[in-house]
């Protein structure tokens, strides 16, 4: 061994077609709710409804970026706890991870209130 850490890398050809659309269909699947929020944002925010949506694209934009970054220098399968437990620790992964799905359940139950 040289003394230099070895880069963990993603296996090439394990995804195929059908795991990668199936994937991608997981992750379109929030801006499908754009769509169904529209007039619930019209409501709140009438004129400003434009101004809205571009703030909240601005957001995103800064979390699709951020997260673009770290798949990057971070090449792991395991998300968010990936990249929290490579600059925290194990124990702050174990907290992010378990509050991602509580966020998908909470998220995905409010979805009523504002439909």
């Amino acid at each position: 061994m040289s003394g230099q850490q070895e880069v963990p890398k993603l296996k090439k050809g394990v995804v195929g077609t059908l795991e990668a659309l199936s994937q991608e269909i997981a992750a379109m699947a929030p801006a499908c709710d754009t769509v169904a929020f529209i007039t619930s944002a019209a409501a709140a925010a009438f004129v400003l409804t434009p101004l809205a949506f571009l703030l909240a694209m601005v957001v995103m934009y800064l979390e699709v970026n951020t997260l673009y970054h770290l798949a990057k220098r971070h090449a792991s399968a395991g998300g968010y706890y990936g990249y929290v437990a490579t600059a925290f620790g194990p124990r702050a992964a174990m907290v992010v991870g378990l509050m991602y799905p509580m966020y998908q359940i909470v998220s995905t139950a409010a979805i009523p209130i504002y439909v």
